[in-house]
């Protein structure tokens, strides 16, 4: 990665050994609103070190230009990669549903697709009953979802991302040259 980073600590450190999810995303939520206040952004450590955060400078993006989301395959493979080594997730493809993922996260089934759109664009659905815990530590990596939540019938709720949401930074494990592309410098 070619901009800047500065460590800052490990979740354990953010708050305190042993704290549960809840606690921890909520004070990364905290921690990326400050630093986002500051122009810069929150990042995960890679290479299994994920539990580490790092701050990263945000490139502002030239205001004509859209950037493009990194391929669905690239963010598929590295989603899955991360799921692996930092959720110890083993997601398993949905028979005849390409692009359609099942996993048990923690406690909770997920269904997770990465669908390709006209435009060249991708949706990350995902598909988890509440609390939610692990679409909560997706949306780490996104500006927004693409709309609100939905709540199903049998419990779960569905939450869709678009990839052009995905932030500057990226996502674990997504090369840079697989990723956003577009602007000036590329």
């Amino acid at each position: 990665m070619s901009k800047p980073q500065v460590y800052l600590c490990t979740m354990d450190e953010l708050a305190g050994p042993g704290a549960s999810e809840e606690r921890v995303l909520k004070r990364m939520h905290l921690l990326a609103g400050i630093l986002n206040k500051l122009g810069w952004d929150l990042f995960s450590g890679m290479d299994g070190r994920f539990h580490e955060l790092w701050a990263i400078p945000r490139v502002a993006a030239d205001a004509d230009v859209r950037r493009r989301p990194p391929p669905a395959a690239a963010f598929e493979k590295a989603l899955i990669g991360w799921m692996r080594s930092a959720l110890r997730s083993f997601p398993e493809p949905v028979p005849g549903q390409p692009g359609w993922w099942t996993a048990r996260v923690s406690e909770w089934q997920v269904e997770l697709g990465i669908n390709e759109l006209r435009n060249g664009g991708w949706r990350l659905t995902i598909h988890e009953p509440l609390p939610r815990e692990f679409t909560k530590r997706v949306a780490l990596y996104f500006e927004k979802p693409e709309s609100d939540p939905v709540f199903q019938d049998d419990g779960r709720v569905t939450t869709e991302f678009l990839g052009q949401d995905l932030w500057d930074n990226g996502f674990p494990g997504l090369d840079d040259n697989e990723g956003r592309q577009g602007g000036s410098g590329g």
